[in-house]
């Protein structure tokens, strides 16, 4: 079976009531192909996944970072252990692993 080709733009000729033609053309949006081969679709996926943890496991950690450290003198030492659990966990709420599946 052929594959149907996309539409690129429509022309609408539009007759007024004292006759004259007006023309109006509405152009759609081409989508970028995506240029990536086929079999590393999965890979990507998790890397990027991977990223996304990193970055929120980071900035969570940083603020809890801040926040310790301003509340209590050394206050970032003695909370590491807690801060660094808190930031993972959060971190690892990005990862879904029915994303790969």
């Amino acid at each position: 079976m052929a594959q149907a080709a996309t539409l690129r733009r429509i022309t609408l000729l539009d007759r007024s009531a004292d006759g004259t033609l007006s023309v109006k053309s509405s152009t759609a949006a081409a989508t970028p192909k995506k240029k990536s081969t086929k079999g590393l679709g999965l890979i990507e996926k998790i890397v990027r996944t991977g990223a996304e943890v990193g970055t929120a496991a980071g900035e969570s950690y940083l603020a809890r970072h801040n926040k310790s450290n301003a509340t209590e003198r050394d206050g970032w030492i003695k909370d590491a252990p807690v801060n660094v659990i808190r930031a993972g966990l959060k971190g690892m709420k990005k990862v879904k692993i029915s994303r790969f599946i």
